[in-house]
């Protein structure tokens, strides 16, 4: 009965978040202006149905974290995978992603580092969405550490930015920003008999272990071996950025 549960909610959560881009036409992140900049009125219902759920949960069932945290590793699932493959997001849409990201992430319990954690690293990754393209690299290579496989994840998210691409192609700043990426790892010394595709990525590489981009764990995203990535907490990195790049909050 709890599996049918858990499948329910999950179900209905990606019927929602699905139901929202279709009728949005995909746009909602990719808006310049808006009169509410609290979140979009899709995601915010969902996080409140969640938490109406959560709350019934904890009244009927004994407490077992683990199973909050398959609903929100589902949610996460759904909500990165549209967000990645479906969305485009504008400097402020990301106003209103941070939102909806912020209710979302409020719903995650501390008894599950790594479902925290996952949307707590997405929430970090939105300020790839706030600077000008011209201070962005910087940036990346500050949310990603060290780690060539955060990089490249980070680069995925970046990839969304409504000014990505120019026409057919990438636009002149973004194709700049890819050619500066291979010279600096040229330079660093790659791999032997390591190749690049024409979007950066390393050839054979999804640049992180789930294949779709997203993740429940610090493995699983490809950030676990990198600087500032590693250790399972990432509040602390996020006060770091904020104080950095002064506008993001």
């Amino acid at each position: 009965m709890v599996l049918r549960a858990i499948n329910s909610v999950t179900a209905h959560s990606e019927w929602m978040l699905k139901t929202a881009c279709t009728s949005a036409h995909n746009a909602q992140y990719s808006v310049t202006d808006a009169d509410d900049v609290d979140g979009t009125v899709a995601i915010q219902c969902l996080a409140k149905s969640l938490g109406a759920v959560q709350t019934k949960l904890q009244e009927t069932l004994p407490p077992v974290p683990a199973i909050w945290a398959t609903i929100m590793d589902g949610v996460f699932e759904s909500f990165s995978n549209l967000l990645l493959n479906s969305l485009r997001v504008s400097q402020f849409g990301a106003i209103l992603l941070a939102r909806d990201i912020d209710a979302l992430l409020h719903l995650c319990s501390p008894d599950q580092p790594d479902t925290l954690d996952s949307w707590t690293r997405l929430r970090l990754i939105v300020a790839v969405y706030i600077p000008p393209s011209d201070t962005l690299l910087p940036m990346v290579k500050d949310i990603a550490g060290d780690s060539e496989e955060g990089e490249e994840e980070v680069m995925k998210y970046v990839e969304r930015r409504t000014d990505w691409r120019s026409g057919l192609g990438r636009s002149k700043w973004a194709s700049e920003m890819v050619k500066e990426i291979r010279e600096g790892e040229e330079e660093g010394g790659g791999e032997e008999g390591e190749g690049r595709d024409s979007s950066g990525r390393r050839r054979g590489s999804s640049g992180c272990e789930r294949g779709s981009g997203s993740g429940r764990s610090g493995k699983k995203w490809g950030f676990s071996g990198g600087s500032g990535w590693s250790g399972g907490k990432f509040s602390g990195k996020m006060d770091t950025m904020r104080e950095k790049w002064g506008g993001w909050k």
